[in-house]
Protein backbone atom coordinates (compact mmCIF):
# COMPACT_ATOMS: atom_id res chain seq x y z
CA UNK A 1 0.00 0.00 0.00
CA UNK A 2 1.46 3.70 -1.01
CA UNK A 3 1.88 5.89 1.66
CA UNK A 4 -0.13 8.55 -0.13
CA UNK A 5 -3.28 5.86 0.41
CA UNK A 6 -1.98 5.05 4.37
CA UNK A 7 -2.57 8.85 4.94
CA UNK A 8 -5.77 9.04 2.98
CA UNK A 9 -6.73 6.17 5.07
CA UNK A 10 -6.59 7.74 7.99
CA UNK A 11 -8.11 11.05 7.04
CA UNK A 12 -10.75 9.41 6.07
CA UNK A 13 -11.11 7.67 9.58
CA UNK A 14 -11.10 11.12 11.13
CA UNK A 15 -13.69 12.39 8.75
CA UNK A 16 -15.77 9.37 9.67
CA UNK A 17 -15.79 10.16 13.17
CA UNK A 18 -16.38 13.98 12.70
CA UNK A 19 -19.53 13.20 10.54
CA UNK A 20 -21.14 10.87 13.04
CA UNK A 21 -20.41 13.31 15.78
CA UNK A 22 -21.79 15.88 13.58
CA UNK A 23 -24.73 13.43 12.65
CA UNK A 24 -25.38 13.05 16.22
CA UNK A 25 -25.42 16.50 17.22
CA UNK A 26 -27.91 17.51 14.39
CA UNK A 27 -30.65 14.55 15.60
CA UNK A 28 -30.52 15.97 19.15
CA UNK A 29 -30.44 19.77 17.84
CA UNK A 30 -33.79 18.04 15.22
CA UNK A 31 -35.25 16.80 18.93
CA UNK A 32 -34.84 20.08 20.74
CA UNK A 33 -36.52 21.96 17.62
CA UNK A 34 -39.52 20.10 17.68
CA UNK A 35 -39.96 19.97 21.21
CA UNK A 36 -39.50 24.16 20.72
CA UNK A 37 -42.12 23.35 18.02
CA UNK A 38 -44.76 21.70 19.42
CA UNK A 39 -44.83 24.03 22.39
CA UNK A 40 -44.64 27.24 19.89
CA UNK A 41 -47.62 25.77 17.48
CA UNK A 42 -49.73 23.26 20.23
CA UNK A 43 -48.95 23.97 23.55
CA UNK A 44 -48.67 28.14 23.84
CA UNK A 45 -51.73 28.33 22.30
CA UNK A 46 -53.55 26.73 24.25
CA UNK A 47 -52.20 28.17 27.61
CA UNK A 48 -52.49 31.66 26.06
CA UNK A 49 -56.66 30.95 25.03
CA UNK A 50 -56.99 29.60 28.80
CA UNK A 51 -55.32 32.73 30.20
CA UNK A 52 -57.27 35.05 27.98
CA UNK A 53 -60.69 33.04 28.75
CA UNK A 54 -59.83 34.12 32.23
CA UNK A 55 -59.24 37.88 31.20
CA UNK A 56 -62.20 37.61 29.18
CA UNK A 57 -64.58 36.83 31.90
CA UNK A 58 -62.98 39.33 34.47
CA UNK A 59 -64.06 41.81 31.69
CA UNK A 60 -67.04 41.02 31.46
CA UNK A 61 -67.32 41.26 35.41
CA UNK A 62 -65.37 44.99 35.37
CA UNK A 63 -67.78 46.17 32.62
CA UNK A 64 -70.86 45.33 34.05
CA UNK A 65 -69.79 47.01 37.11
CA UNK A 66 -68.36 49.95 35.54
CA UNK A 67 -71.55 50.00 33.49
CA UNK A 68 -73.57 49.80 36.91
CA UNK A 69 -72.08 53.13 38.20
CA UNK A 70 -72.49 54.94 35.48
CA UNK A 71 -70.18 54.66 32.32
CA UNK A 72 -72.15 52.85 30.10
CA UNK A 73 -69.87 53.64 27.24
CA UNK A 74 -66.61 52.11 28.67
CA UNK A 75 -69.03 49.63 30.52
CA UNK A 76 -69.94 48.46 27.08
CA UNK A 77 -66.79 48.30 25.99
CA UNK A 78 -65.22 45.86 28.17
CA UNK A 79 -68.50 43.80 28.15
CA UNK A 80 -67.68 43.41 24.36
CA UNK A 81 -64.25 42.46 25.03
CA UNK A 82 -64.81 39.87 27.48
CA UNK A 83 -67.43 37.96 25.26
CA UNK A 84 -65.51 38.22 22.09
CA UNK A 85 -62.66 37.35 24.47
CA UNK A 86 -64.17 34.25 25.51
CA UNK A 87 -65.51 33.25 22.36
CA UNK A 88 -62.57 32.98 20.42
CA UNK A 89 -60.67 31.46 23.32
CA UNK A 90 -63.32 28.32 24.06
CA UNK A 91 -62.71 27.79 20.19
CA UNK A 92 -59.07 27.48 20.46
CA UNK A 93 -59.67 25.23 23.33
CA UNK A 94 -62.34 22.93 21.82
CA UNK A 95 -59.81 23.41 18.39
CA UNK A 96 -56.83 21.44 20.31
CA UNK A 97 -56.90 18.50 22.07
CA UNK A 98 -53.32 18.59 24.58
CA UNK A 99 -55.39 20.44 27.37
CA UNK A 100 -57.82 18.27 28.57
CA UNK A 101 -60.66 20.70 29.65
CA UNK A 102 -64.72 20.25 29.62
CA UNK A 103 -65.43 22.51 26.89
CA UNK A 104 -69.18 22.11 27.53
CA UNK A 105 -68.87 22.65 31.03
CA UNK A 106 -67.17 25.58 30.35
CA UNK A 107 -69.62 27.19 27.92
CA UNK A 108 -72.56 26.60 30.23
CA UNK A 109 -70.92 28.47 33.14
CA UNK A 110 -70.18 30.95 29.90
CA UNK A 111 -73.39 31.73 28.83
CA UNK A 112 -74.48 31.27 32.57
CA UNK A 113 -72.13 34.49 33.56
CA UNK A 114 -73.30 36.27 30.57
CA UNK A 115 -76.64 36.08 31.39
CA UNK A 116 -76.40 36.99 34.55
CA UNK A 117 -74.38 40.13 33.40
CA UNK A 118 -77.34 40.75 31.44
CA UNK A 119 -79.63 40.72 33.58
CA UNK A 120 -77.41 43.76 35.35
CA UNK A 121 -77.93 45.83 32.77
CA UNK A 122 -81.77 45.03 31.37
CA UNK A 123 -82.56 45.77 35.81
CA UNK A 124 -80.76 49.23 34.78
CA UNK A 125 -82.84 50.10 31.48
CA UNK A 126 -85.58 49.28 33.33
CA UNK A 127 -85.49 51.53 36.56
CA UNK A 128 -84.62 48.24 39.14
CA UNK A 129 -83.82 49.41 42.71
CA UNK A 130 -80.23 49.76 43.95
CA UNK A 131 -80.43 46.69 46.07
CA UNK A 132 -81.85 44.05 43.36
CA UNK A 133 -79.17 45.54 40.49
CA UNK A 134 -76.51 44.95 43.56
CA UNK A 135 -77.92 41.38 44.57
CA UNK A 136 -77.35 40.57 40.01
CA UNK A 137 -73.75 41.93 40.51
CA UNK A 138 -72.81 39.50 43.27
CA UNK A 139 -74.80 36.74 41.37
CA UNK A 140 -72.77 37.86 38.42
CA UNK A 141 -69.40 37.65 40.61
CA UNK A 142 -70.16 34.05 41.72
CA UNK A 143 -70.85 33.45 38.27
CA UNK A 144 -67.85 34.71 37.26
CA UNK A 145 -65.65 33.33 40.43
CA UNK A 146 -67.27 29.63 38.99
CA UNK A 147 -66.09 29.98 35.88
CA UNK A 148 -62.32 31.21 37.14
CA UNK A 149 -62.46 28.40 39.09
CA UNK A 150 -62.94 26.04 36.40
CA UNK A 151 -60.02 27.68 34.41
CA UNK A 152 -57.38 28.03 36.78
CA UNK A 153 -57.03 24.10 37.34
CA UNK A 154 -56.65 23.78 33.50
CA UNK A 155 -54.00 27.04 33.79
CA UNK A 156 -51.48 25.61 36.18
CA UNK A 157 -51.70 21.63 34.72
CA UNK A 158 -50.66 24.29 31.47
CA UNK A 159 -47.92 25.45 32.85
CA UNK A 160 -46.90 22.63 34.54
CA UNK A 161 -46.34 20.86 31.15
CA UNK A 162 -45.06 23.82 30.08
CA UNK A 163 -42.30 23.59 32.04
CA UNK A 164 -41.57 19.85 31.90
CA UNK A 165 -41.23 20.48 28.08
CA UNK A 166 -38.84 23.51 28.77
CA UNK A 167 -36.75 21.51 31.30
CA UNK A 168 -36.42 19.10 28.47
CA UNK A 169 -35.40 20.96 26.03
CA UNK A 170 -32.74 22.22 28.33
CA UNK A 171 -31.25 18.92 29.36
CA UNK A 172 -31.40 18.26 25.83
CA UNK A 173 -29.64 21.31 25.33
CA UNK A 174 -27.02 20.43 27.86
CA UNK A 175 -26.84 16.87 26.18
CA UNK A 176 -25.57 18.53 22.94
CA UNK A 177 -22.97 20.67 24.33
CA UNK A 178 -21.67 17.52 26.83
CA UNK A 179 -22.04 15.79 23.09
CA UNK A 180 -19.81 18.13 21.09
CA UNK A 181 -17.01 18.58 24.05
CA UNK A 182 -16.31 14.73 23.82
CA UNK A 183 -16.85 14.99 20.14
CA UNK A 184 -14.03 17.45 20.02
CA UNK A 185 -11.83 15.75 22.88
CA UNK A 186 -12.36 11.86 21.25
CA UNK A 187 -11.65 13.70 17.51
CA UNK A 188 -8.72 15.21 18.63
CA UNK A 189 -7.76 12.04 20.55
CA UNK A 190 -7.74 9.72 17.56
CA UNK A 191 -6.43 12.38 15.23
CA UNK A 192 -3.13 11.90 17.02
CA UNK A 193 -3.51 8.43 17.42
CA UNK A 194 -3.58 8.01 13.25
CA UNK A 195 -1.00 10.42 13.01
CA UNK A 196 1.32 8.54 16.01
CA UNK A 197 0.39 5.18 13.60
CA UNK A 198 1.05 6.22 10.37
CA UNK A 199 4.11 8.25 11.84
CA UNK A 200 5.30 4.92 13.23
CA UNK A 201 4.55 3.07 9.65
CA UNK A 202 6.38 5.64 7.97
CA UNK A 203 9.39 6.60 10.01
CA UNK A 204 10.11 3.49 11.88
CA UNK A 205 11.60 1.68 8.71
CA UNK A 206 12.99 4.86 7.64
CA UNK A 207 14.90 5.19 10.47
CA UNK A 208 16.13 1.13 9.91
CA UNK A 209 17.02 2.08 6.31
CA UNK A 210 19.05 5.12 7.36
CA UNK A 211 20.96 3.46 9.89
CA UNK A 212 21.87 1.02 7.67
CA UNK A 213 22.60 3.64 4.98
CA UNK A 214 24.82 5.20 7.73
CA UNK A 215 27.12 1.93 8.19
CA UNK A 216 27.11 1.26 4.18
CA UNK A 217 28.71 4.74 3.83
CA UNK A 218 31.45 4.43 6.41
CA UNK A 219 32.40 0.88 4.56
CA UNK A 220 31.20 -1.20 7.47
CA UNK A 221 29.18 -5.18 6.28
CA UNK A 222 25.64 -4.86 7.07
CA UNK A 223 22.34 -6.56 6.57
CA UNK A 224 20.02 -4.07 4.82
CA UNK A 225 16.31 -4.85 7.17
CA UNK A 226 13.99 -6.30 5.25
CA UNK A 227 11.05 -4.02 4.54
CA UNK A 228 7.47 -5.53 4.67
CA UNK A 229 5.59 -2.20 4.24
CA UNK A 230 4.08 -2.94 0.71
CA UNK A 231 4.76 0.44 -0.09
CA UNK A 232 8.12 3.21 -1.42
CA UNK A 233 9.82 2.27 1.39
CA UNK A 234 9.68 -1.32 0.89
CA UNK A 235 11.03 -0.95 -2.51
CA UNK A 236 13.56 1.33 -1.50
CA UNK A 237 14.87 -1.25 1.18
CA UNK A 238 14.69 -3.62 -2.11
CA UNK A 239 16.79 -1.06 -3.69
CA UNK A 240 19.62 -1.13 -0.81
CA UNK A 241 19.70 -4.56 -0.28
CA UNK A 242 20.25 -5.17 -3.67
CA UNK A 243 22.96 -2.19 -3.77
CA UNK A 244 24.55 -3.87 -0.20
CA UNK A 245 25.12 -6.98 -2.60
CA UNK A 246 26.97 -5.18 -4.63
CA UNK A 247 29.41 -3.63 -2.58
CA UNK A 248 29.97 -7.05 -0.49
CA UNK A 249 30.53 -8.23 -4.50
CA UNK A 250 33.12 -5.60 -5.28
CA UNK A 251 34.95 -5.72 -2.15
CA UNK A 252 35.25 -9.69 -2.40
CA UNK A 253 36.71 -8.88 -5.80
CA UNK A 254 39.04 -6.10 -4.43
CA UNK A 255 40.43 -9.14 -1.77
CA UNK A 256 40.58 -11.73 -4.50
CA UNK A 257 42.94 -9.28 -7.20
CA UNK A 258 46.15 -9.20 -5.25
CA UNK A 259 45.89 -13.48 -4.73
CA UNK A 260 45.64 -13.81 -8.18
CA UNK A 261 48.18 -11.38 -8.66
CA UNK A 262 51.04 -13.08 -6.40
CA UNK A 263 49.76 -16.38 -8.32
CA UNK A 264 50.84 -15.32 -11.40
CA UNK A 265 54.04 -14.05 -10.74
CA UNK A 266 55.09 -17.57 -9.19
Amino acid sequence: MKIMYKMLIGFFIVVAISLISGITSINFINTINEDVTFVQEEEYPENTALTNYLRGANNLWVGTYIYANGDTAMGNQYIRNGKRIMKESRLILASGDDIEVDIDSLKKKEDSAIEASDKVLNGIKSGASSDEISLNLNFLQQRVASLDLALSGAVEESQEELLELLEDSKEQSNNVVNLNKWSLIISVGLSLLVAVLISLLITKPLKKLSDAADKLTSGEDVAVPEIKTHDEIEKLGNLMQMQSEIIKMMKMQQQQAPAKKTKSKK
